[in-house]
């Protein structure tokens, strides 16, 4: 990826000018080359680039060692591309979904705070699916008025 002065891919000589200027920026001595590896995967990712993009740019035979480090940007990124795809609510609609979403917020804290739900309750983080199947628990169904049997 980057050559030397005399055209050679680098090897070990980019360790002292790579600390030299990590030490010149105040970076703590736990950032090291590498990591510029993973801040511009990150940083692809967050800009919409596939994960099949970013394991061609790394060599990588396949997407699941990209996936698994770097999944969560996408997830985030597919998130923002989807919302994007749709116009915002009209105003009903709107403040129905606040009030909804203020409840859920609620409900979920009761929950966690109750201990009824287990420490491993999803995070708001992600959409990623714990498991294969997803169905919605009961307490979301009551939330969201959803009729018995469509879930």
């Amino acid at each position: 990826m980057l050559l030397s002065a005399r055209g050679k891919i680098w090897r070990r000589q980019h360790l002292l000018p790579f600390r030299t200027a990590a030490a010149k920026a105040n970076l703590p001595k736990s950032f090291v080359f590498h990591g510029l590896r993973h801040t511009y995967a990150s940083e692809l990712i967050r800009a919409g680039a596939s994960l099949d993009t970013v394991a061609k740019q790394f060599g990588h035979a396949n997407t699941m060692t990209v996936m698994k480090t770097y999944g969560h940007f996408a997830e985030r990124a597919r998130e923002a591309q989807v919302a994007a795809c749709f116009t915002p609510l009209d105003e009903a609609f709107s403040s129905q979904a606040e009030e909804r979403t203020k409840k859920f917020a609620d409900m979920r804290e009761r929950l966690r705070s109750s201990r009824v739900v287990p420490p491993s309750f999803p995070d708001e983080a992600t959409t990623l699916p714990r498991t294969s199947v997803a169905r919605p628990n009961l307490h979301v169904v009551e939330a969201f008025n959803i009729p018995r049997g469509r879930h």
